[in-house]
């Protein structure tokens, strides 16, 4: 029969002696230091160096969700630019500074969607391995996949997961236990 942690309810197997999840020290280790000592036992597990401590805030999870709010922004702002000129454009001929505008446009949001990759998956590894809810990074990563795939097709919908993205991003929820 397997033993569980009486820290962090782990599966132990009969002959370990300390967690390997936690670190906590099971067993007749356990009751002999306890029983030497004259001061109660806490149960704080020990550490191994090797291990990053986890944190509850990660500045990665705060630029990601700014950025995010920023996409929500610049997308709309682009959304209502870009249909303008579409709907122009079937009644008049589009003049070589529209055509410019709408390039520039395009580059412009090009590169926040390549931008807002990067810090979504850079924050999507950073939160898994301290622990942070990943639901933020991933509808940022949704929405960028969106806006990159249909340009401005289905921009709205790429609008209400980044606001969503933004939202979840910068709670930075902790989840147990953490990954390491």
């Amino acid at each position: 029969m397997n033993k569980k942690c009486k820290l962090c309810g782990a599966p132990l197997n009969p002959d370990e002696k300390k967690c390997d999840y936690c670190g906590k020290v099971h067993g007749v280790a356990e009751q002999s230091t306890a029983s030497l000592s004259h001061q109660p036992q806490n149960d704080i597990p020990d550490l191994d160096w090797d291990q990053a401590p986890t944190k509850s805030k990660l500045a990665i999870n705060i630029v990601a969700g700014v950025f995010a709010a920023i996409n929500v922004v610049v997308l709309a702002l682009y959304t209502v630019f870009f249909w303008n000129l579409v709907i122009s454009a079937t009644t008049t001929f589009l003049t070589d500074n529209e055509y410019a505008m709408i390039g520039l446009a395009v580059i412009g949001v090009f590169g926040l969607m390549i931008t807002s990759l990067v810090l979504h998956i850079v924050g999507l590894v950073q939160s898994k391995k301290h622990g942070i809810s990943l639901v933020g990074h991933v509808l940022g990563l949704v929405g960028v996949g969106i806006t990159l795939i249909t340009v401005t097709m289905l921009s709205f919908v790429s609008i209400i997961l980044f606001f969503l993205a933004a939202i979840f991003t910068l709670i930075q929820k902790s989840v147990n236990p953490p990954r390491f």
